[in-house]
């Protein structure tokens, strides 16, 4: 999602940034199958920000 979408939809940048350190910590994961097994939910979560 983009910066100006952002803010066009008015979302707090505390929540943005809230956001990428959850993209970060989920990147930095190391076993792979927790990624596997959290990806699902990961994608949906994102899904759902993009809708919402």
């Amino acid at each position: 999602m983009g910066l100006r979408r952002a803010l066009k939809h008015k979302i707090p940048p505390y929540f943005l940034t809230s956001l990428n350190k959850l993209n970060e910590f989920y990147y930095k994961m190391e076993s792979k199958t927790m990624k596997e097994r959290f990806k699902p939910y990961f994608l949906k979560f994102l899904k759902d920000i993009k809708v919402g």
